[in-house]
């Protein structure tokens, strides 16, 4: 079995996604060995370092919801420093916003159907970055 520990960031903080409703999100907190509160690095810390897991899926709400100038690229990049492969959903549709989401550490960017503009534009996204760091 794989599992992959899922943190939703919104506004630099690791929140409790509630079915679609993200006027209602409110931030996480763990008792898992430490306290989270929030902290979307100290909830990566629990998942690889206290419960073991081996890859991670952080979702940039931000970034999802108003573009990639929205990006918390500074948290992707201290979750990345764990050391196991990170999957970034940041609202991706361009070779540009790939880019971005990988400089800013993921391992692999995320391109999902209701943001993409076209197969073309997924064609050239994986050959810009690379067919194993894109999941569509």
């Amino acid at each position: 079995m794989r599992v992959i520990g899922v943190i939703d960031i919104r506004e630099g903080r690791a929140v409790h996604a509630r079915g679609g409703q993200r006027g209602e999100y409110a931030p996480i907190g763990v008792a898992a060995c430490e306290r989270v509160d929030g902290d979307p690095v100290a909830l990566a810390r629990v998942y690889v370092e206290s419960l073991g897991v081996r890859e991670l899926y952080v979702a940039d709400l931000d970034a999802i919801g108003r573009g990639l100038d929205a990006l918390n690229s500074g948290v992707v990049g201290r979750v990345a420093a764990f050391g196991v492969p990170v999957f970034v959903d940041a609202g991706v549709s361009t070779v540009d916003g790939a880019t971005s989401v990988i400089d800013a550490g993921a391992s692999v960017v995320v391109v999902g159907l209701e943001t993409l503009t076209g197969f073309a534009a997924l064609s050239e996204i994986c050959s810009t970055v690379g067919n194993p760091r894109v999941a569509f």
